[in-house]
């Protein structure tokens, strides 16, 4: 529990690691602590209520070159209008974390979704690791699979692209190629389901 209050900036110096943490309150806005640490580190944090539960939300570290005592009350004053307007700071940074989190997402999965990247990582994670022969795979890949749907996104690749692609294969004549390349489009779309971009495997044999 606090001692004493924050009345000035000099005044947090004085405020010496101990054996546990600690809580110092500020003097002029309600809610407002700063946390002593045994490893001498000073965070400030606000706690406030919303929807009738106690929260605690952290405004940052007290330092040269961080966050002093007016910054730490200016912040904390701004959080507090929040609740105040029925917004709870603590929900809404995790909303926004997992926003931000989930657009991250998106973006991986936006640049794993190209059948160039796909193929690439289908003989680097799977072929290489458990085919002897996947030198086949990359040759298909290369001379078949790449040339024929052209660095589209795998999602937009349909059955009927894949029977295409293998059925021009057929017709050259190569019907026992084709057919080794349309075991390769099923193993590639399997190993696409297995990496999320898609929900099915729309080579599936």
């Amino acid at each position: 529990m606090a001692t004493t209050t924050i009345t000035t900036a000099k005044s947090i110096d004085t405020f010496k690691p101990r054996a546990a943490r600690y809580a110092v309150k500020d003097s002029e806005v309600a809610g407002l602590d700063l946390r002593v640490y045994p490893d001498g580190r000073k965070v400030w944090t606000l706690r406030y209520r919303a929807d009738g539960r106690q929260r605690r939300l952290k405004l940052g570290e007290y330092g040269p070159n961080r966050i002093g005592l007016a910054e730490a009350r200016t912040r904390a004053n701004k959080e507090l209008r929040k609740v105040d307007g029925g917004t709870d700071p603590q929900a809404e940074r995790l909303e926004a974390k997992r926003a931000a989190a989930e657009a991250k997402r998106a973006e991986e999965r936006a640049k794993r979704d190209n059948i160039d990247a796909l193929c690439e990582a289908y003989i680097e994670r799977h072929a290489k690791v458990r085919k002897r022969t996947w030198r086949d795979d990359q040759s298909k890949i290369n001379t078949e699979i790449k040339p024929a749907l052209k660095g589209r996104p795998v999602t937009s690749i349909t059955r009927r692209d894949c029977r295409a692609l293998v059925q021009a294969i057929a017709d050259r004549p190569a019907p026992i190629y084709a057919n080794r390349v349309a075991a390769l489009l099923s193993r590639l779309f399997r190993f696409a389901v297995d990496e999320e971009l898609i929900k099915a495997n729309i080579a599936a044999q």
